[in-house]
C-alpha cells in the first residue's frame, strides 16, 4: 500500500483500528480523528477503503455505522491492541457524547507520561545532520560531565525508548557509536566537513546487529504465580517469549518490560520477568 498518500494510510488505519476493537466505525469517529466534517467526504473515505480492503466491512442501518465482518483481515493495521491503546493516548478529548464508543465514552483510561522538554531547535539540527549526513557540535550534559563537555558527533537515527528520546550517533571523542539524549544537548552548530569514514551507519555493528532475548517468569515465584506471567504476557514455561533487538537498543527493552539482569537482589512480584540467556545478553546492557 505504498502508492498511497501518508494521510489516506493513516486514515484508512484508523478505521481499521477502530472497528477491530469497537466493532464499528462511523462518520462521527472520522469527524474526531481527522476534523471531517463532511458527509460526503466521510463516505467517500469509507468506499476507497472499501475498495482497498474489500468484505472487511459492511455499512449497518441499525448499527448507524459500518461495522466488522467475519472475514476482517488487516490490511493497513497489525491487528494488535497498541494500535487501539495509541490512538486513544493520541485523542484523548474526543467527544465524550458519542454512544458505544470505547473512544469516546469513558471506558478506558490511559497513563501519559510526561512529554520530554526536548527543544525543537535540537530537533531540527539532529534531523538536518542526519538527513545531509554532516558532523554536529554540541554541548553535551551527561552523569559523568554533569557541568557539559564539547562533543563532535555524526548522528544517524533517532530513537525513544519508551520513557525518552535519544539519538544514536558516533562520537569522535570516544570514537565509537553509542547513545546522546536530546533533552542533554546544546548544539553548537553544524560542521558541513566531511565525516570519518568510520562514522557511517552500515559500519555501527552494535546497531545493524540483532540478538533474540529469551525471557521467562522469575522462578522465585510460586509455579500458580508464574502460570499467571506466562498468561500475562502471553507464553508457557515450555515455550518462553523470544524477542528480537538490535543490540543497541537491548538496554531499552529491559527497562521498558521492568526486567533486570541481577533480579536475584529484587523483590519477585515487582519484577515477575527475567532473562534466561542472561550471558548471552549482558555484554550488550549498561551497568545497573
Amino acid at each position: 500500500m505504498s502508492h498511497l498518500k501518508w494521510e489516506k494510510q493513516q486514515q484508512f488505519h484508523a478505521i481499521e483500528v477502530i472497528a477491530l476493537w469497537e466493532g464499528r466505525v462511523t462518520r462521527r469517529h472520522l469527524k474526531e480523528i481527522f476534523n471531517i466534517r463532511s458527509s460526503a467526504t466521510s463516505a467517500k473515505l469509507f468506499q476507497q477503503y472499501n475498495e482497498k480492503a474489500p468484505g472487511n466491512l459492511k455499512l449497518s442501518t441499525t448499527e448507524r455505522g459500518n461495522i466488522l465482518t467475519e472475514k476482517f483481515e488487516p490490511h493497513f493495521s497489525d491487528g494488535k491492541v497498541d494500535e487501539y491503546l495509541a490512538l486513544l493516548a493520541r485523542h484523548p478529548d474526543l467527544n465524550p457524547n458519542v454512544q458505544g464508543s470505547f473512544v469516546s465514552s469513558g471506558f478506558i483510561e490511559t497513563i501519559r507520561m510526561p512529554s520530554p522538554a526536548v527543544s525543537p531547535a535540537v530537533i531540527r539540527s539532529v534531523v538536518q545532520a542526519i538527513q545531509s549526513r554532516v558532523r554536529l557540535d554540541i554541548w553535551y550534559f551527561s552523569q559523568s560531565t554533569p557541568d557539559g563537555s564539547e562533543r563532535i558527533i555524526v548522528p544517524h537515527t533517532l530513537v525513544y525508548s519508551g520513557m525518552r528520546w535519544h539519538v544514536r550517533a558516533w562520537c569522535e571523542l570516544k570514537g565509537r557509536f553509542t547513545d546522546f539524549v536530546l533533552t542533554r544537548m546544546r548544539i553548537n552548530g553544524l560542521d558541513p566537513s566531511s565525516p570519518q569514514e568510520e562514522s557511517a551507519p552500515e559500519r555501527d555493528d552494535q546497531w545493524n546487529n540483532h540478538i533474540e532475548i529469551v525471557i521467562g517468569p522469575n522462578p522465585k515465584l510460586t509455579a500458580e504465580q508464574q502460570g499467571l506471567v506466562c498468561k500475562d504476557f502471553g507464553f508457557t514455561i515450555e515455550q518462553p517469549l523470544v524477542l528480537t533487538a538490535r543490540r543497541a537498543l537491548i538496554h531499552y527493552q529491559l527497562l521498558a518490560m521492568n526486567i533486570y539482569l541481577n533480579h536475584r537482589h529484587f523483590t519477585p512480584k515487582a519484577h515477575p520477568l527475567i532473562v534466561i540467556n542472561r550471558d548471552e545478553i549482558a555484554p550488550y546492557t549498561f551497568d545497573e
